[in-house]
């Protein structure tokens, strides 16, 4: 923990912090019974701690063993076969509405069913970024006069693992590996980070004619053909986090995607966002063809089932979008705004397990996995 402190005033948590939990608090996390929990740890061989709690000893798993333990447990069930890759893109036009938290919420939950899940900072605002615990404004200068570690430092983004010169080569590509940030180990989800400098990504796109689909082609590669540059056999979903502003790159990612989860607020502003996200997808489907464009999700995020709008336009949404919006909401409250409102947070559903807001999101992606037949 100690390293942790020292680097608390550059604002980081530092890759590899983790959070211990005892066996009861992980079977809430995973589903199942206490009694499971401990004889799955036996049979994989897990490495696990005790903890001496007065004349009890009790095992601790940090967060890197919860993810080991979700991830290893679904291998053994599924026995070699493979998940189906699926890609999930996160955007609204209007701000406000909890894209950043829902996107690490649903990382960390999909990753906690033993998926393999690679989430991708799409925004030049870094907000994901800074919620998995990296400040991309530190360099490599500032980290080596402030000792922060070298390899928690932004070097690179998704836009180099592009073909859009002159700006980003294919041939001068960094390795994959020097790309992704594993915040919570191997066994957790890994993040492609972000810095500011993404934003001469959708520029870069725009001069290319065939820029918009350079992100579908990249994906593509990544599984056919895996390299030491891009390796994407491993994962089970992608998960975009983008920015709010309408640009090319928004585009190439309406086309490298198969489900636009778009999170609302049930007011009336933030319900304009559905239509503007669905006017993209009308226009790109119209230029592209039908099969180009992502399936929608509607997700009402930060519902105040006091206020008579809220249920109003989730009774109006429901019945506009019957196939596309999802049943479930994640309510306001105390756990929620916490993690809106202190970015450092590790998400809310590792944090408390037990928390309503935690079950809001619990029921709410297993319905997005349902739609998106995730099993």
């Amino acid at each position: 923990m100690s390293e942790v402190s020292n680097h608390q005033e550059l604002g980081t948590i530092a890759e590899g912090y983790q959070t211990k939990h005892y066996t009861g608090q992980v079977a809430k996390m995973l589903k199942t019974s206490e009694s499971t929990i401990k004889k799955s740890i036996d049979e994989l061989g897990l490495d696990i701690e005790y903890s001496q709690c007065g004349s009890v000893s009790r095992r601790v798993l940090y967060t890197k063993d919860v993810f080991e333990l979700a991830v290893k447990r679904r291998e053994k069930t599924l026995k070699g076969q493979k998940t189906p890759l699926k890609i999930f893109m996160i955007w609204n036009e209007k701000g406000g509405v909890g894209k950043s938290t829902f996107a690490r919420e649903f990382t960390t939950l999909l990753q906690l069913q033993g998926l393999r899940v690679l989430v991708v900072d799409a925004d030049p605002q870094n907000s994901l970024t800074t919620m998995f615990g990296y400040n991309a404004e530190i360099d490599q200068e500032i980290a080596a006069e402030y000792g922060y570690p070298e390899k928690d430092v932004i070097r690179f983004h998704m836009g180099h693992l592009l073909d859009l010169p002159p700006l980003y080569k294919k041939a001068e590509a960094p390795d994959f590996a020097d790309v992704i940030k594993k915040p919570f180990g191997e066994y957790g989800p890994h993040l492609i980070p972000s810095n500011e400098s993404l934003s001469e990504v959708a520029f870069a796109i725009e001069k290319k004619s065939t820029g918009i689909h350079q992100l579908r082609r990249l994906i593509e590669e990544g599984i056919r053909n895996p390299s030491s540059k891009l390796d994407l056999t491993g994962y089970d979903a992608i998960i975009f986090d983008c920015n709010p502003s309408r640009t090319r790159l928004i585009d190439a990612l309406y086309v490298a995607s198969d489900y636009l989860i778009c999170p609302i607020k049930l007011d009336a502003l933030s319900i304009k966002g559905v239509g503007q996200a669905l006017d993209v997808r009308a226009q790109l489907a119209s230029e592209l063809g039908p099969e180009s464009v992502p399936t929608p999700l509607i997700l009402g995020n930060l519902y105040k089932s006091s206020v008579s709008r809220c249920t109003t336009n989730y009774g109006k949404l429901a019945q506009l979008y019957p196939n596309n919006f999802i049943k479930g909401t994640i309510r306001e409250g105390e756990g929620m705004n916490r993690a809106l409102e202190d970015s450092m947070r590790v998400p809310v559903c590792l944090a408390e397990p037990s928390n309503s807001i935690t079950s809001d999101l619990v029921a709410v992606v297993a319905e997005i996995c349902d739609k998106a037949d995730i099993r």
